[in-house]
Order: structure tokens, then C-alpha cells, then sequence
């Protein structure tokens, strides 16, 4: 959308709108944002119903649901990418027009398929560059501060795009057939302990999520923190 003209129309919103509640919600990855990157999504029948589980190239993300009408394209939440739970599942959350999902960028996430209808999101990466140019930035990046996985992934935040051992947990997506595959998780390093023997686990959905904008309401990231919905 930058490109098409609107990138003065989201500058001002990134520092009157987006920045105050990023600030308050993750001080740390949002305590600044300096650029962004701003798209419209699709999802309909014969065309793209889902989005593969990845990570953003933003420290945090905004996502608005516009519409249409639609069934199904949930946004499935698992854990962030270097942590010990980084495939483990934490929260589906359910599109409705007009809310807004707030996360960060290093959370994996995907969109589930869409079963009839339309959805339309506008989707904005935000970038703060006093945190991309700290050492805890860098050392994730480099993968010098990666833990040891917790377990085996669940099977909802295995990614066929990124994840080595994709093939022996599920079998190959037919929508992906043509796919190419860029698979490097887990580092060697980092998988976990029991990998040659067990498979993805099946776990019961927490209580909590990520934090989704509406004003006057109040809601937690899987960290436990407090932030406005």
C-alpha cells in the first residue's frame, strides 16, 4: 500500500494509532517503530483458502479483519521462535470485521482455510530499529539464543515451509505440492531430546491468547501480560 501512494496516510497512523498501543503492550519490540509495511490479504474459494504457519519479518504486527462475509480462516497461535515452546499451539482466535489481532512478529502463526465466503485483512508489519540493532535482536537471528524444544510439536503449528522434520509427523499438503520448501527448523541443536521416537503431541487449548484490539476490554498474551483489547 506504501507503494500505491498511502504511505504518508500510514505514517500518521503508525504514530497517532499503532505506536501508543504497541508501546504498552510490548515495551521492549514496540517501545519505537520507525517503518512499516502495510498489505491487503485474500482468502476465497479457487483462490488462496490459507496461509502456511511462518513468523513476520516485523517486530509487531497488526491485523485487521475488513470482511467479507466468511466461514472458517481462523488465525492459529503457537509459540515464539527461539523459545522452547516455539511449536507448541496457545490459541486460535476467530475473525470478526472491524477487530484487530496485535502480536509480535516472531510469533508463528497461520490462516487456517477458509471453508466458504471471503476474508479480506489489512496487514501491518511494524519495525522498531533501536531493537533490531540490540544484541538480543541479533543473537535470535543468529540462533545464539535458541532453546532446547520442550517436546514434540503439535501437529496445527508444524510448518511444511520451514520445518526439517515437517514429513514425519504429517504427509504431504496437496495444496503445496509445487511448494518450495526452505526448511530449517529446528536448528540441529535445538530439537528436542526424544525426536527419533515420538510424535507431535496433542495438547488441550489454553485460557489465554494474543492480545486483540477492542476498545474497553482487557486480555492477555501467552506471557501473562496485560494488554488492551
Amino acid at each position: 500500500l506504501n507503494e500505491m501512494g498511502m504511505e504518508g496516510v500510514f505514517d500518521s497512523f503508525q504514530v497517532h494509532v499503532l505506536q501508543p498501543i504497541a508501546k504498552v503492550l510490548f515495551p521492549t519490540e514496540g517501545g519505537s517503530l520507525d517503518r512499516h509495511h502495510s498489505f491487503i490479504v485474500q482468502y476465497q474459494q479457487g483462490k488462496d483458502l490459507g496461509l502456511d504457519m511462518h513468523t513476520d519479518n516485523s517486530d509487531v504486527t497488526f491485523n485487521v479483519c475488513l470482511g467479507r462475509e466468511f466461514e472458517g480462516a481462523g488465525l492459529t497461535f503457537c509459540g515464539y521462535m527461539g523459545r522452547a515452546k516455539h511449536r507448541h499451539f496457545t490459541y486460535r482466535h476467530k475473525h470478526v470485521k472491524g477487530h484487530c489481532v496485535v502480536h509480535l512478529g516472531r510469533r508463528r502463526h497461520g490462516a487456517d482455510d477458509l471453508t466458504s465466503g471471503e476474508r479480506l485483512n489489512l496487514i501491518i508489519w511494524n519495525t522498531n530499529l533501536a531493537y533490531r540493532n540490540s544484541n538480543a535482536f541479533s543473537e535470535l537471528q543468529r540462533q545464539q539464543r535458541y532453546e532446547r524444544e520442550a517436546g514434540p510439536p503439535d501437529k496445527v503449528c508444524l510448518s511444511y515451509t520451514h520445518d526439517r522434520d515437517y514429513l514425519k509427523y504429517k504427509e504431504k499438503p496437496k495444496a503445496h505440492a509445487t511448494m518450495t520448501r526452505r526448511a530449517w527448523c529446528p536448528p540441529a541443536f535445538a530439537q528436542h531430546e526424544d525426536a527419533d521416537s515420538t510424535g507431535p503431541s496433542n495438547p488441550l487449548p489454553p485460557a489465554s491468547g494474543p492480545v486483540t484490539a477492542r476498545s474497553g476490554e482487557v486480555g492477555q498474551d501467552d506471557s501473562g501480560k496485560e494488554g488492551v483489547k
